[in-house]
């Protein structure tokens, strides 16, 4: 995994909109996040459409060994950085652990997209999900997440459906 602190000050620090790529699902960590500026392609899309997209590897995304993965490209704007980074970037500044949850896949009609993120700190509070039920389901994926020390994949059921989430413990 990447050090996010590191990511999240270059994101404050760019001069303009960038992409942020991260790798959901795939071989190798998930959870790597790289900045990129192209204006090519599904990058170039991201970067123009301000719309978060999960790309898989049938999109012909090729980013240096992800080309078999899952990956989330964000929209990223300097002085309008979503809800999570700052969550999570306060919360490591502080020496705080937390949970970064992020839907890949949405199965079901579902209120959440992919791209939605959700965060748990130490004390399993953050930026939440609306459904009182799936945010106790995710609590427990949190836990299991920060049990094990690693990023992991999990299929979580929400009412006729599910969510496939990215759950990654930081630090």
């Amino acid at each position: 995994m990447d050090d996010l602190l590191e990511t999240i000050a270059r994101l404050e620090q760019s001069p303009g909109p960038v992409v942020l790529a991260t790798l959901l699902r795939g071989e190798g960590h998930s959870g790597i996040r790289r900045i990129l500026r192209s204006t090519e392609g599904a990058v170039g899309e991201a970067l123009a459409g301000g719309r978060s997209r999960v790309l898989g590897p049938e999109d012909g995304l090729e980013l240096d060994g992800w080309r078999d993965g899952l990956v989330l490209l964000e929209r990223m704007m300097p002085g309008q950085l979503p809800p999570w980074v700052h969550f999570c970037g306060q919360v490591l500044r502080r020496g705080g652990s937390c949970v970064l949850a992020t839907v890949g896949t949405v199965e079901g009609a579902i209120p959440y997209a992919a791209g939605d993120r959700f965060a748990y700190d130490e004390r399993n509070h953050g930026l939440l999900p609306m459904d009182g039920r799936f945010s106790l389901e995710l609590q427990r994926g949190c836990l299991r997440a920060r049990a094990a020390g690693a990023s992991s994949w999990e299929r979580l059921p929400l009412g006729d459906g599910a969510l496939g989430m990215l759950l990654e413990p930081l630090p």
